[in-house]
């Protein structure tokens, strides 16, 4: 095959042609190579695109997250408040009522939560490596 062929062939970025084509066989370098026709030149193409993925067979796991899950609710709070003495008016009558305590009731906001394990299990899967 001469370079032409080859060029049409195999490269296909034809402006910076150096007209060397460097062999790896085995993750060694060739130095004495040896000359192809066509589709000898075909038929190691496709097999460099086959052996290119290698099929893996990953098993399933389990593993887990955690979720923060926060909920609210209201806690009645009772509080004493002292009342200072003041007069009260019904009509044309007046009485002075004396200072005293009184007893409050107000609902608290409480916001809280905790720490949620989750399970998951991820499927067994072929892949390519």
């Amino acid at each position: 095959m001469n370079i032409t062929r080859f060029n049409e062939l195999f490269i296909i970025n034809t402006t910076d042609l150096t007209g060397y084509v460097l062999i790896v066989a085995n993750g060694t370098i060739e130095v004495n190579g040896t000359e192809l026709n066509d589709t000898e030149m075909q038929d190691i193409k496709a097999m460099a695109y086959t052996v290119k993925y290698k099929w893996v067979w990953v098993p399933g796991y389990w593993y887990s997250t955690k979720k923060w899950v926060s909920y609210t609710y209201y806690v009645p709070k009772t509080y004493w408040v002292w009342v200072p003495g003041h007069w009260a008016h019904w009509g044309p009558i007046s009485i002075y009522i004396r200072g005293h305590y009184e007893l409050h009731l107000v609902k608290v906001y409480v916001k809280s939560g905790y720490w949620k394990t989750t399970w998951h299990y991820k499927k067994r899967v072929l892949k390519k490596n």
